[in-house]
């Protein structure tokens, strides 16, 4: 719940001001600063223009030295929070969304959806030092810094603001919180609502040898499958409102895959389109795709690419994963390289290797007089 509260000391203000007085201080300014706490990491991600840089140095400053919290907004905070999901527990969605959260936690209590309950869990001076805790000591923090400055002109900002942040050198790391998926064929149906539409998710996951390459194999396959999934049921079948594949992979705290495909349909269409999905993975694991896919990803992948060169945020997110996953930053450059590794071979084995038909999580909603 602390780590989930985090939220709240954002929307409190920091040092002396609250959030009313904090806004009208940076009014004309374009600068944004906020914290953030995650299972395994926490820190504070920050934008500015260039001239107000020393003030997104300055909110650094304070949100890891000056939190501030106050009786009045934390009640104002519990209540905004009630009310919202009070409002979200009427929605189907919700229900649909939370029902895959738990089921893919094994109801983990760390993955519990908000709820009345939750919150009431919530004890304003816990939070508190909690956060506190969790920003005391900044030996341990890797600033990355990527945009349209002179590093000597930010350096006497970097020595002021982030030299002067304290330091008590603790030997620190993340612990597994032991989240996993389940292990088998889980199907789970949410009857909620009365609209005649349905909601399909299913799940596939498990161990993987994490490297740059898996991941790029990975993602790639997925691409391919999104091309092929889209033309099957959207456009020649014409069943779904929009089918959607995703993957990720992460090295900590386990290394681990997740694929992840979503659509939308009418109610009585659920098993058939479904069934028409589990054809076309199978295909892919037998046949693999036909070269004109591989050309239309490598297209894209390149295209992309050359445009995310040219985006702070493209940099600043693989500076730093980089770092995270001790991988030389200089192989971000390498990333055409990649790409010319892409074939209908490696998709088919991809394939193969992460569409474990007999380990998957299934979840159907369903209107309530389906």
């Amino acid at each position: 719940v602390s780590q989930r509260s985090y939220r709240y000391i954002r929307e409190s203000g920091v040092g002396g001001l609250n959030l009313t007085e904090l806004n009208k201080k940076l009014t004309g300014k374009v600068v944004n600063v906020f914290p953030y706490i995650s299972t395994l990491t926490e820190g504070v991600i920050g934008s500015a223009s260039p001239q107000d840089m020393e003030t997104m140095f300055q909110l650094i400053y304070l949100y890891m030295t000056s939190p501030r919290i106050d009786n009045e907004s934390f009640s104002s905070y519990i209540t905004r929070m009630k009310g919202f999901i009070a409002n979200r527990s009427l929605s189907p969605e919700s229900s649909f969304y939370d029902t895959i959260q738990v089921t893919l936690a094994q109801y983990h209590y760390r993955e519990r959806p908000w709820s009345i309950e939750l919150l009431d869990e919530i004890e304003l001076e816990t939070l508190y030092e909690f956060y506190k805790d969790r920003y005391a000591d900044a030996s341990d923090f890797i600033f990355f810094f990527v945009g349209n400055f002179e590093f000597e002109k930010i350096k006497p900002l970097i020595k002021s603001y982030l030299g002067g942040l304290p330091s008590l050198n603790r030997n620190e790391t993340w612990k597994d919180p032991g989240i996993r998926h389940p292990k088998g064929i889980i199907k789970k149906t949410v009857r909620k609502g009365i609209e005649p539409k349905s909601q399909v998710r299913l799940v596939f996951s498990g161990p993987m040898e994490w490297s740059r390459e898996n991941s790029y194999a990975l993602n790639s396959m997925t691409d391919v499958m999104s091309i092929k999934l889209r033309e099957i049921l959207r456009e020649d079948m014409g069943g779904t409102y929009g089918v959607r594949i995703w993957s990720s992979s992460s090295l900590y705290p386990t290394q681990k895959y997740s694929i992840s495909i979503s659509f939308g349909c009418n109610p009585e269409r659920v098993e058939e389109l479904t069934k028409i999905l589990f054809e076309q993975i199978d295909s892919m694991k037998i046949s693999g795709p036909d070269d004109i896919y591989i050309a239309k990803v490598t297209e894209t992948q390149s295209r992309e690419y050359e445009t995310n060169l040219k985006e702070n945020l493209f940099w600043l997110r693989n500076l730093q994963n980089s770092y995270y996953t001790k991988q030389n930053p200089e192989k971000i450059l390498d990333y055409p390289q990649l790409v010319k590794t892409l074939s209908a071979e490696m998709i088919q084995n991809t394939a193969r290797k992460y569409f474990n038909m007999n380990n998957y999580v299934q979840v159907v909603l369903i209107p309530e007089t389906g």
